[in-house]
């Protein structure tokens, strides 16, 4: 499996100006809880320590742990990182998190528990410095994540502070029944041998491994992966073994059903889960049944069941006529038609005009693709108008703004980007360089600051911090900071690394 993360450089040397890719935000609720007891918690797993080590072709991190743990695994990026899920994790009051290496692909491990899951969840984010090939894997008690080399070609440049990499992003997280766009694009499982794909199957690959876990705990997993609300019927009870590598979610979750005879019906970004004998009514007013049917199809050892999910679709002309623009408009964004899929999208957004992931659509296309910052700024108040905590449409509506030299609008949607009380490191970073670039750099300074509280320093907020320490006059921050640098970890691009040294001969 690749990881992979879009990333995109402002007008100045090294200030990274992060933008997803994937703008079609999912609106993540609170999840539904239903009337059954609470079923009983699985034991603790107590982590107790993270190791590293270097192997011969890559590098090991070690979770050692208290017990055999229950976990799901999957990847989020910008910054790259593994994420691993188990179920009933907790940390060991000896354990100094985060952690960081000196050295390899693993820049960081940070860890939380949420608190708010029942069971509680213990969450480590696995930060990664490359683009980097793993696999995840239980031993006994601990969780072993091998991460390999990636093989480099011929010429390239090994430049993590900035350097372009396919602009491939996470997976779009957007909600088809919603916003009316068919479903999401195909997925592949990067194995030994060549890809592996799951037809019908588009969700994000995990990895999990459970371990006779009560159903109910497995189906909160699920949410948290997923995003949606989890509706569990009562009648739904026994627990679950299963072990499986790099497959879409939403085939794990399709499995675990057709084992245990129950049913899924999906609708306003909700999954209810029950019993195959129990019928389930949404409440008047809806646009959108799901019916399933139960297929056989010959394995090559056994016959298996599989569960088909067919939608019946009750919409509007004008419903139906969006969402064969934006299926049009998505087939010409895969030929890289950026142009012909604006144009697309714009006529289904007229008639849509309430759908804000289709907004956020624009923006990002208008954006990143087109560098139109116009229509990029005009669709991001548009999902603003939509939605007015949308902080991401503050970020692309500042970034806009900024390209245009609009100053003063782009500081106000900059501050909106950045309110609460934890931004994103990328609205905290490209604000930080907008305000570097126009001189305010003790704002700088400050959103620097912030940043590396909340998600701790990377090469572009060092490399940032001593650049403004050097236009103030500063040397002996700015020194400090080069120094700092060079002794990071962090792998520094050859023309980097040659200033730095050439800058701290010059000091001495």
């Amino acid at each position: 499996m690749t990881l992979r993360a879009g990333i995109r450089k402002l007008s100045f040397w090294l200030a990274a100006l992060i933008v997803g890719a994937a703008a079609m935000g999912l609106e993540t609720e609170g999840r539904a809880q239903t009337e059954t007891p609470e079923p009983a918690a699985p034991a603790a797993y107590l982590i107790a320590d993270i190791q590293g080590s270097q192997t011969d072709d890559g590098f090991e991190l070690r979770v050692r742990g208290s017990g055999p743990p229950t976990f799901t695994m999957y990847e989020l990026y910008e910054p790259t990182r593994i994420v691993l899920d188990i179920a009933g994790g907790d940390f060991a009051e000896s354990l100094d998190l985060p952690r960081t290496f000196p050295a390899g692909p693993v820049e960081a491990v940070r860890g939380e528990v949420l608190v708010e899951q029942q069971p509680t969840v213990g969450r480590l984010e696995v930060v990664l410095t490359r683009e980097q090939s793993y696999e995840v894997n239980r031993q006994d008690k601990d969780i072993v994540i091998v991460l390999r080399d990636p093989v480099e070609e011929p010429g390239a440049a090994d430049s993590p502070a900035g350097k372009e990499t396919a602009a491939a992003g996470p997976p779009d997280p957007e909600d088809p029944g919603r916003s009316g766009i068919p479903g999401e694009e195909e997925s592949e499982i990067d194995e030994p041998g060549g890809a592996v794909q799951f037809p019908g199957y588009d969700r994000q690959p995990i990895t999990v491994d459970f371990y006779k876990i009560d159903l109910h705990n497995v189906f909160r997993l699920f949410g948290e992966i997923s995003g949606m609300n989890i509706v569990v019927a009562e009648g739904v009870s026994g627990s679950l073994t299963l072990s499986l590598k790099n497959v879409p979610w939403d085939f794990v979750l399709d499995l675990i059903l057709n084992m245990k005879d129950l049913q899924l019906e999906e609708r306003y970004n909700t999954l209810v889960i029950s019993p195959k004998s129990t019928q389930f009514t949404w409440p008047q007013r809806a646009r959108q049944t799901v019916a399933i049917t139960v297929e056989e199809s010959a394995g090559p050892t056994e016959t298996f069941k599989a569960l088909t999910v067919k939608q019946q679709q009750e919409m509007s002309p004008a419903q139906i006529e969006a969402g064969k623009l934006i299926a049009r408009g998505r087939s010409y964004e895969k030929e890289e038609e950026f142009e012909k899929a604006l144009a697309g999208y714009e006529e289904a957004f007229a008639l849509q005009p309430d759908n804000a992931n289709l907004a956020m659509r624009l923006a990002s296309l208008s954006l990143v693709r087109l560098g139109m910052n116009a229509k990029a700024v005009h669709y991001a108040t548009s999902a603003l108008r939509l939605d007015d905590t949308n902080h991401e449409a503050a970020l692309y509506a500042a970034i806009g703004l900024a390209n245009m030299n609009r100053t003063q609008a782009a500081k106000e949607y900059f501050d909106k980007a950045v309110s609460g009380d934890r931004p994103s490191g990328e609205a905290l970073m490209n604000y930080a360089a907008f305000a570097e670039e126009r001189k305010m750099h003790v704002n700088a300074l400050l959103l620097l600051a912030r940043h590396e509280k909340l998600y701790g320093d990377t090469l572009e907020t060092m490399v940032a911090r001593a650049r403004i320490y050097d236009k103030e006059g500063n040397a002996d921050k700015a020194v400090s900071e080069y120094r700092a640098i060079l002794l990071s970890g962090f792998q520094l691009p050859p023309d980097l690394s040659r200033y730095i040294k050439g800058r701290l001969a010059a000091a001495q």
